[in-house]
């Protein structure tokens, strides 16, 4: 976005807004487009190619994709391990087999640590 910001300012365009406007109303017409041209940017693709039967694009989308799928996975994770924190809070207090066994299989896969689950 900064760059974005930078060529509008270098330029000094003002996108219809006459010169009795005020600095400030220029000024934020200039972040508002500059914010838009930024995420239109990311959010394209050089081409989209096929892989299996899904179609990926290649380009900054790509990237940006890859990031947002990371972010995702790690709030899953988290909720997951509150989630089991709350369950082992109840063991022993006529919690059923399945949770029981939910709780085991979390520990071997290493989801969850000592201290929230314990």
């Amino acid at each position: 976005m900064a760059a974005a910001f930078g060529v509008i300012q270098a330029f000094g365009w003002r996108f219809g807004l006459d010169a009795t406007a005020s600095e400030t109303a220029v000024a934020t017409l200039q972040v508002i487009v500059a914010g838009l041209a930024a995420a239109a940017r990311f959010r394209s693709s050089l081409f989209t190619t096929r892989v299996g039967n899904q179609d990926v694009g290649v380009g900054p989308s790509a990237l940006l994709d890859t990031l947002l799928n990371a972010v995702d996975r790690a709030v899953d994770r988290r909720r997951a391990v509150e989630r089991l924190a709350t369950a082992r809070g109840h063991c022993g207090h006529g919690q059923d087999a399945d949770v029981r066994a939910r709780c085991a299989d979390a520990d071997r896969r290493g989801w969850t640590s000592r201290r929230a689950c314990n």
